[in-house]
């Protein structure tokens, strides 16, 4: 099981890092368009300059080697605070930069699961209203001003739901197919290969803490 999870870990830290230079691109062809509507663009700039910075660091130093669920919720959020950052910048809730929030719901409900993704959604939903209000104080709640908010957010909303859905099926799926592979059909325990998978794990606890193990053998 920890073999698997290992290898998940992999893969989907190769994408976010993939999906992470794609974001700061987007961002960047955005910023260089003529007809963009650009509030501040030293500040998109300092955005772009301290993310792309971010993204070196965090991901190709020497001091974040290991993959853990840790890591890629760190970069998520980092993701948020950077497409948050570049909304705000670039026209509020009219700005076309305010789709790549559906990135950041994405990749957290295939990666960290239900939870992370609520509590994500519910800071990109804080941020959507608050933008909204700060180019309109007068009339954000007011029934047609929140209905057309609304509609514009509905998209999020909707891929955010299905997204975590799906995500929470395939997790289902993929324990169930761990246990069945790990797992004797007639007897109902453990095989071979979880075996291997536990032996190898004990080996490397015992060479990491200088102790050793003992292995018992019962023959029934």
């Amino acid at each position: 099981m920890k073999q698997v999870v290992e290898i998940e870990l992999k893969g989907f830290s190769r994408t976010i890092a993939e999906l992470e230079w794609l974001l700061l691109i987007l961002v960047l062809l955005y910023f260089v368009v003529p007809t963009s509507i650009i509030t501040d663009s030293w500040g998109l700039t300092l955005a772009m300059i301290i993310y792309a910075s971010f993204i070196f660091s965090f991901r190709y130093s020497k001091l974040f080697t290991e993959e853990t669920h840790w890591k890629l919720a760190i970069e998520t959020w980092a993701m948020f605070v950077f497409i948050t950052w570049a909304v705000y910048n670039s026209g509020g809730i009219e700005s076309p930069l305010l789709n790549l929030y559906l990135l950041v719901i994405i990749v957290s409900a295939l990666t960290l699961g239900k939870l992370t993704t609520l509590l994500e959604f519910i800071m990109i939903t804080a941020v959507y209203f608050y933008l909204g209000r700060s180019e309109n104080t007068e009339s954000i709640y007011s029934i047609t001003e929140f209905g057309e908010m609304m509609i514009l957010f509905a998209p999020i909303l909707l891929v955010g739901y299905v997204t975590t859905l799906l995500a929470a099926d395939v997790q289902y799926a993929r324990q169930e197919l761990v246990m069945l592979s790990d797992t004797d059909e007639l007897t109902g325990l453990k095989n071979r290969r979880a075996f291997k998978s536990e032996l190898s794990n004990e080996v490397k606890k015992s060479m990491r803490y200088k102790r050793p193990f003992s292995i018992m053998m019962l023959d029934a």
